[in-house]
């Protein structure tokens, strides 16, 4: 599933190339071994370690649900850790 989130702080790692990218497009796992993954809450706080979906190309054939609106210089990320209970 694909969550946006707006970026308070970047803790570790390259900071954030544009303004546009203080609002950050997130794949989280939905169901993990048949389990049905917890959704974020809207406005709860969140720390991830994510990665650029494109440096994960094995996740390339998954089905992804995106149902936010189209914006073209979102750069996706994949969160490797944290961000879903």
């Amino acid at each position: 599933m694909v969550y946006e989130y707006q970026v308070d702080q970047v803790l570790t790692g390259p900071p954030l190339n544009h303004k546009s990218q203080q609002k950050i497009r997130v794949v989280h796992w939905a169901i993990l071994n048949t389990n049905s993954l917890k959704l974020p809450l809207i406005g709860q706080k969140r720390e991830m370690v994510i990665e650029p979906f494109s440096q994960h190309p094995q996740l390339e054939s998954l089905f992804l649900s995106d149902t936010l609106p189209l914006d073209f210089e979102a750069e996706l990320y994949y969160a490797t850790i944290g961000g879903l209970d």
